[in-house]
C-alpha cells in the first residue's frame, strides 16, 4: 500500500550571512523588515532603506534596537495523512470473499456481509485457533430450518489487508458445511467507513476517527455507540424473556457474558463522555 506523508515543518532559524548587503526598512505599522534583495522592498519605503554590510557574521549582528520580538523556533510537526486500507476481493458468483488472518496465524476466506451484525467463523477455524467454547455465550440465529443457538466469543485479533481490529466478537457456525468459510460482519466492519468497489473488486476501509467532519467520542461516532449498546441490551432482553419460562445454565452463562460486556461498554462511554442519548 502506498502511503503519502505530508509534512508541515515550520522552522525559524538564524542563517549565517556570507559577504553581502543587508537592507533594513520600517513599514507604516512600525514593523522592521530585513532583506538581502532590494527588489522586494515596496517603492513607498525605499527612501528609508538602511544598508548593513556583513562578512562572515550571523544575523545576530543585525540592528538589535528593533522593536520586533525574537521568536523562538517552533518544533517540527508532521501532519498524519488519513489512514485508508484498500483490500482486494475475490468474486465467486454474487459473493465477495476477502482473506482474513485471525489471532495472527490462521488465514481463512470470509464473505463480506455488511448485513451480518457479528462476524462468523467455521467450527474448524475455531479449533485451529484454539477457542475454548465451554465458556462462550450462546446467541440465537435464524436459518431456513428455523432458529438455533450458536456459540459467541471473541478472538484476540482479526486482520484484513493491513487493517487490524482487536477483540473481535465472532459466532462459531458452519456457513458452508465441509468448507472453512465464514462471514465478515459488522463486529469487524463497524470500526471503519466501508466502501466496496464492485467494478474493481476492492474494498476500502477508513478508520472511523479518520472520517472528515465526524463527531466522535472515544474515537467512535454516534452510530457505533448506539449499535453496540442496542446489540448487548437486546441480547440481555431476549435471554431474560426466555429464562422466565424455563431454566438453562447455558443461557444463564450467556446472560452474564452480555451483562458484563454491557457494563464494560458503559464504563468506556462514561470515560469518553458519550451523550446519554447515544447509549440506548
Amino acid at each position: 500500500m502506498r502511503v503519502i506523508l505530508w509534512a508541515c515543518v515550520i522552522l525559524l532559524v538564524q542563517v549565517p550571512w556570507s559577504w553581502g548587503q543587508i537592507y533594513k526598512w520600517t513599514d507604516n505599522n512600525g514593523k522592521v523588515h530585513f532583506t538581502d534583495n532590494p527588489a522586494t522592498i515596496p517603492d513607498t519605503y525605499r527612501h528609508q532603506i538602511e544598508t548593513h554590510t556583513s562578512q562572515g557574521a550571523s544575523s545576530d549582528h543585525l540592528d538589535r534596537s528593533s522593536s520586533q520580538p525574537k521568536i523562538p523556533a517552533a518544533p517540527a510537526r508532521a501532519i498524519r495523512p488519513p489512514r485508508t486500507f484498500v483490500v482486494p476481493l475475490k468474486r465467486s458468483g454474487n459473493a465477495l470473499f476477502v482473506g482474513a488472518t485471525i489471532n495472527g496465524f490462521v488465514r481463512v476466506p470470509l464473505i463480506v456481509d455488511t448485513g451480518a451484525s457479528v462476524t462468523v467463523i467455521a467450527t474448524k477455524t475455531a479449533q485451529r485457533i484454539g477457542l475454548n467454547l465451554d465458556r462462550a455465550a450462546m446467541i440465537p440465529m435464524r436459518s431456513a430450518s428455523g432458529v438455533f443457538l450458536a456459540h459467541l466469543t471473541k478472538v484476540r485479533s482479526m486482520r484484513v489487508g493491513d487493517a487490524i481490529v482487536k477483540d473481535v466478537e465472532v459466532i462459531v457456525h458452519d456457513v458452508s458445511p465441509g468448507r472453512e468459510q465464514g462471514l465478515l460482519g459488522m463486529s469487524f466492519l463497524d470500526h471503519f467507513n466501508v466502501t466496496i468497489h464492485t467494478l474493481q473488486d476492492t474494498m476500502t476501509l477508513r478508520p472511523l476517527d479518520q472520517v472528515p467532519g465526524a463527531l466522535l467520542y472515544g474515537g467512535k461516532p454516534q452510530n457505533w455507540w448506539r449499535n453496540r449498546f442496542r446489540f448487548y441490551r437486546r441480547q440481555v432482553s431476549l435471554i431474560d424473556a426466555y429464562l422466565t419460562k424455563q431454566n438453562s445454565p447455558q443461557l444463564e452463562q450467556s446472560r452474564r457474558y452480555f451483562r458484563s460486556e454491557l457494563a464494560t461498554l458503559e464504563r468506556r462511554a462514561r470515560l469518553a463522555s458519550v451523550p446519554r442519548a447515544w447509549r440506548y
